[in-house]
Parts: C-alpha cells; structure tokens; sequence
C-alpha cells in the first residue's frame, strides 16, 4: 500500500480512492482506535489522502492489482551481477 501511494502520487492526492485488500488486519490497524507509535509512525503516512478501504476475501478479489502480484513476475537483480 505504501509502495502504491508514494508511485501515484500525483493521481492520488486530488482524489477520492478505494483500496481493496484481501488481509483483514490492514483494515483493522487503520481503524484501531490506539495503535503503537511504530504503526502510527507508519498511519501518518495516509493521512493525507482521502480513501477507504474495503475487505474482500481472496476467493471474491478475482481482479489482483499489477503492484500485489510485481515481486512474481519480475526477478530481482543483485548489484554485481
């Protein structure tokens, strides 16, 4: 989520959006009333967009997004390859 904010920035920040997950944690760490300062350290971060997320279970999330699934498709290079 992070990854995806910072890259679309642009788009994102002017914008009304929709994240759907398939992790019902994600959804309860940004409603937790009391988080720690590690996770809200990390909360601030979306603050200043305007979203809501929305829980789909994986069975139901048919439409997987390009960033999900990146780490699949492409294989990392080392440095001094």
């Amino acid at each position: 989520m992070v990854f995806g904010l910072h890259k679309f920035i642009h788009y994102l920040l002017s914008n009304k959006f929709v994240f759907y997950v398939d992790r019902m944690a994600l959804v309860y760490l940004v409603n937790k009333p009391q988080v720690s300062r590690r996770i809200a350290r990390r909360l601030l971060l979306f603050l200043e967009y305007d979203f809501t997320i929305v829980y789909r279970p994986n069975i139901t999330h048919l439409v997987v997004d390009a960033l999900s699934r990146l780490s699949d498709v492409i294989e990392p290079i080392g440095v001094f390859d």
